[in-house]
């Protein structure tokens, strides 16, 4: 008898990528929608390509410099600080030492 498999499963049972694969887009559409409902609840409607494209570019970098470490982070663009005031989550301070 021969059993069909799942690509990726490993185990030959029929579970493992399949699954998981499903289970990430499902939860990925989950927080995604959470996000809009959070955004128009705050009176916001935004473009998802606009989103994206604003949280990919706030960055943080860490300068370790004679033993003192800081924490450095790019400017909140476009829609990045309403997405952060929407799920009620501080924007880090733009310098800040790292303990």
């Amino acid at each position: 008898m021969v059993r069909p498999r799942v690509p990726g499963s490993g185990s030959g049972s029929g579970y493992g990528f399949g699954w998981s694969h499903v289970f990430c887009s499902f939860l990925a559409l989950l927080l995604r929608r959470e996000l809009q409902d959070r955004l128009e609840k705050a009176g916001h409607v935004f473009e998802w390509a606009d989103i994206k494209r604003d949280l990919e570019a706030l960055q943080e970098i860490a300068i370790d410099e004679n033993g003192r470490k800081l924490s450095v982070r790019t400017e909140c663009r476009g829609v990045c600080g309403k997405v952060f005031q929407a799920v009620r989550v501080a924007i880090p301070q733009v310098i800040r030492e790292i303990p």
